[in-house]
């Protein structure tokens, strides 16, 4: 509740006749406004009588009468002649011959009757106003503040004078359910009913705004608040309001913007028996395509909120990317498993070139390791890699086959056949990476495919059997 300052210095509560309350003191409750009657009366309450009052004044007065009346008649005079209507005259006075002028005979008893007149009207009225005969007549009233109840006793003649005295001030949305210009009447109610304060959170923005009742719509209305087509308000706009409502008004932005697009291609494989089996060609050759997206962004009090695309147009078609894989197998010939064994397995008769040189890595680690009597010499190779297709053909002129290594022929001369646990059978055919160090031994073995070589891998410290 807000109660307008006073302009007036306010006394104490005791001194302040009607006064309900003010910006400064806490509000009179109902039991203070009794105690504060009762004690009104009992002071009012005289002690004596008037006429003894009265008479005690009186004496008081003639006592002091001689002494006052030479010193008085002088300033009396003055003060009526300047005050007296021009129709009365004054009484004569003569001069003693001292200087002094004195009034005449019954003149003089004229002027000292009726100034004991004025003297004893004066003496009445301040008796009269001590004793409290001249106090003007309080009314209680009864003030119902929004629910908050209290009542004072004032001596104002109308509503807006009683509320105006105790410090009440009223809104423009608060509601007096009397008039202002209603006289003060005994035990009347006067009925305020205070307008609701909302608030009103407009982006960044904070309004006030303060209604008696109605919906978010009209509190919007009332605080001049203009909405777009799109913006939000939180509560819905039908809400009843009430005292302390938050309302929330989120503005909303839409924007459109266009965006390129990279459509990617696709891979298609196709088999064929054209290429060996696993062998891959790229017929067709892959395209990017592109694409235009016309995207709808929404913006909320500022901030992108969301984007979503609503419209597609294709640039340029993808190209699809068109491989085709070999599956041919050439058929199987004899890669000399079937050769002579001894006793524990193992052959007795090394493979013929074109027994090393045929079927495949799988194929070739199959056969069985060599019996002690092919074994011309045993090393230890401190590497042994794998490669494979390079476009050129090995040092001896043929070019690279399952069997075929390389090898420092320094050490391992040009045709000498070799048995690699791991991977089978070969032929010294091509020059290895090594060639300048020959306190140690390194061999390259061919593979088909570099998914075989990453098989294979590096092995150090890997025993070669060198043939007879």
């Amino acid at each position: 509740m807000r109660y307008r300052r006073s302009s007036k210095k306010r006394s104490s509560l005791g001194n302040a006749r009607g006064v309900l309350y003010t910006v400064n003191r806490t509000p009179a409750s109902e039991s203070e406004f009794e105690n504060i009657d009762r004690a009104r009366k009992k002071k009012s309450s005289p002690i004596k009588s008037f006429s003894d009052k009265l008479r005690e004044m009186l004496n008081a007065l003639g006592k002091d009468r001689k002494r006052l009346k030479n010193r008085c008649i002088a300033q009396s005079i003055k003060r009526q002649v300047a005050h007296a209507p021009e129709e009365i005259t004054l009484p004569a006075v003569r001069d003693n011959g001292s200087g002094a002028k004195k009034l005449n005979g019954k003149k003089r008893t004229w002027f000292y009757a009726g100034l004991s007149t004025c003297v004893f009207a004066a003496v009445c009225a301040a008796a009269l106003a001590s004793l409290g005969v001249f106090s003007p007549k309080l009314t209680t009233v009864k003030i119902n503040d929004a629910g908050r109840i209290v009542y004072t006793n004032t001596s104002e003649d109308t509503v807006g004078e009683m509320l105006e005295k105790n410090g009440i001030a009223l809104d423009d949305s608060d509601v007096l359910e009397v008039s202002l210009s209603a006289p003060v009447e005994e035990n009347m109610e006067v009925v305020i009913r205070r307008a609701a304060t909302l608030e009103i959170v407009d982006s960044d923005e904070t309004v006030e705004v303060k209604m008696l009742a109605g919906t978010v719509g009209e509190a919007l209305e009332r605080a001049g608040v203009v909405l777009g087509s799109m913006d939000e308000v939180y509560p819905s706009l039908d809400t009843y309001i009430y005292a302390g409502l938050a309302i929330n008004i989120i503005r909303v932005e839409v924007k459109y913007t266009t965006e390129t697009e990279v459509l990617a291609y696709k891979e298609i494989t196709k088999n064929t028996n054209k290429y060996a089996k696993g062998k891959k060609v790229v017929a067709v050759k892959g395209e990017e395509g592109s694409q235009e997206n016309t995207i709808e962004i929404v913006i909320k009090n500022g901030e992108e909120y969301s984007r979503s695309v609503i419209e597609t147009k294709v640039v340029k078609e993808p190209v699809d990317e068109v491989i085709y894989v070999g599956t041919y197998v050439a058929p199987k010939v004899n890669t000399g498993a079937s050769n002579p064994k001894d006793d524990s397995g193992k052959i007795t008769k090394a493979p013929s070139i074109e027994q090393i040189h045929t079927g495949t890595w799988a194929e070739h680690r199959k056969v069985a390791a060599p019996s002690e009597s092919l074994i011309a010499k045993t090393v230890v190779a401190d590497t042994v890699t794998a490669y494979t297709h390079t476009g050129n053909k090995t040092a001896t002129g043929t070019w690279p086959r399952i069997g075929t290594i390389a090898a420092n022929p320094k050490q391992v001369r040009y045709g000498t056949k070799l048995y690699i646990p791991g991977y089978g059978y070969g032929r010294v055919e091509d020059t290895g990476a090594n060639r300048h160090d020959l306190s140690k031994y390194f061999f390259d073995v061919f593979l088909e495919t570099k998914s075989e070589c990453s098989s294979w891998g590096r092995k150090r410290n890997w025993k070669v059997y060198i043939l007879k």
